[in-house]
C-alpha cells in the first residue's frame, strides 16, 4: 500500500498494489483519493482497517512535512509504516544507516530500532526512476477497472526529468505541481520499496531484506504498457468491504 498525505488543498490518495517475483509486476489493483478534508485519524484508520483485510503487507508513507504528524498516530495504533522523507539528494538511506555510522564514528555500539530501520530519506530520482522503469519495462499493470487508471498513466507519461547542466542535478517536471499527482506518488512510494527489498509474492517485507542499490531514472516512455492481465493470483477487490 502507498499513501501519499496532501496538506488542506490537497488530495491524499491510497494505493493498493499486488506484488509478483516471478515474473516481476506491480499490480495497481486499487486508487482511492480521500475527498478534501476527511480528517486525518480517519484515513488512519481506513488504511489500518484495508491493510487488516489484506491480511498485513507493507503501507509506506510519505513522511515528509504533513507526513510525520500523521505517521505518529500510525505508531499509537500499534502499526510502524514504511516512513519515506522525499529529499533532493542523491541517495536512499535508512535512518538506521545514519544513526550507525554516527555511532560507529564515535566508538558506540548502536541496535537500531524498527521505526529506525522503517524509516528512510530518499530522492525524487529513486521514487520517479523507480515507477518509470516498472512502467517502461512493462511490469507496472494497472487495472482497467479502476476510475483514475487512465488518468495515472497520463501523468506517468507527463513526467519529464530536466538536467541542470551546471550542478549536474536533475529535477522533475508536474512533481507535486499537478492535478492529479497525488495518484503518481502514491503508486511511487511502494514500487520503489519493493524493488529496494526484493520482497517475495505474499510475504511480508522485513527492513533485513533491504539491499544497499540505488535505483536510476528510466529513459524516455516510448509506448505504453498493458492495463488488463488474466487473474493473477492473490487477493480481489472484492474482499474487501467498501471498495
Amino acid at each position: 500500500m502507498g499513501l501519499d498525505l496532501g496538506q488542506a488543498a490537497d488530495f491524499t490518495a491510497l494505493s493498493i498494489i499486488d506484488y509478483q517475483q516471478e515474473p516481476r509486476s506491480f499490480l495497481v489493483r486499487h486508487l482511492q483519493r480521500f475527498p478534501l478534508g476527511t480528517p486525518y485519524p480517519e484515513m488512519v484508520d481506513r488504511c489500518i482497517e484495508i491493510r487488516q483485510q489484506l491480511k498485513g503487507g507493507a503501507l509506506c508513507i510519505d513522511a515528509t512535512g504533513v507526513g510525520r504528524p500523521v505517521l505518529d498516530l500510525f505508531y499509537e495504533k500499534g502499526l510502524t509504516p514504511v516512513a519515506i522523507t522525499i529529499t533532493g539528494g542523491d541517495i536512499a538511506r535508512s535512518r538506521a544507516e545514519v544513526e550507525a555510522a554516527a555511532k560507529k564514528s564515535a566508538g558506540l555500539f548502536y541496535t537500531p530500532s524498527l521505526r529506525e530501520r522503517m524509516s528512510w530519506t530518499v530522492p525524487k530520482r529513486d521514487l520517479v526512476g523507480s515507477l518509470l522503469v516498472a512502467f517502461q519495462n512493462h511490469e507496472l499493470k494497472i487495472s482497467s477497472a479502476i476510475p483514475d487508471s487512465k488518468t495515472l498513466i497520463t501523468e506517468i507519461l507527463n513526467f519529464r526529468m530536466k538536467i541542470n547542466t551546471k550542478t549536474g542535478h536533475d529535477s522533475y517536471e508536474a512533481w507535486r505541481d499537478g492535478q492529479h499527482d497525488d495518484l503518481v506518488l502514491c503508486v511511487s512510494l511502494p514500487v520503489w520499496f519493493l524493488m529496494r527489498a526484493g520482497a517475495r509474492p505474499g510475504a511480508k517485507v522485513s527492513p533485513g531484506q533491504m539491499t544497499g542499490q540505488n535505483l536510476s531514472p528510466a529513459p524516455t516512455l516510448t509506448e505504453t504498457p498493458t492495463d488488463s492481465w488474466g487473474n493473477p493470483r492473490g487477493f480481489t477487490l472484492g474482499d474487501i468491504p467498501g471498495l
